[in-house]
C-alpha cells in the first residue's frame, strides 16, 4: 500500500491525469509498477529466505503430540470461554 500511495503520489506531481482516459492510462500504469515492484519484492525476499537455509518447512523446536487430557483441557477452556461471552452479554 505504501508503494501505492508513493506511486500515486509521483504521478500527480507531474499532473498526470487529467481527463479521463490519462487518469485510466495513469491507473493502469502505477498497477503495472505495484505489481512489478511487488514481484520484485517477493523475489529478493525469497531469495534472501534461501540464502540463509530455508528449506520450505519451518523446523520445529519440539514435538507436540495430543492426549485425551489435553483435549478435555481444551474443550473445558472453550466452554468457560463460551460461558463467559454469553454472562456478559445478558449481564
Amino acid at each position: 500500500m505504501d508503494e501505492l500511495e508513493r506511486l500515486k503520489r509521483a504521478a500527480r506531481s507531474r499532473n498526470a491525469g487529467h481527463g479521463a482516459a490519462r487518469r485510466r492510462d495513469m491507473l493502469i500504469g502505477v498497477t503495472a509498477a505495484t505489481l512489478g515492484r511487488a514481484f520484485a519484492r517477493g523475489e529478493r525476499t525469497h531469495d534472501a529466505m534461501l540464502a540463509r537455509g530455508f528449506t520450505g518447512t519451518l523446523p520445529l523446536l519440539h514435538a507436540t503430540t495430543w492426549s485425551a487430557t489435553a483435549a478435555v483441557q481444551l474443550a473445558l477452556l472453550v466452554t468457560v470461554a463460551a460461558a463467559v461471552a454469553v454472562m456478559a452479554r445478558v449481564g
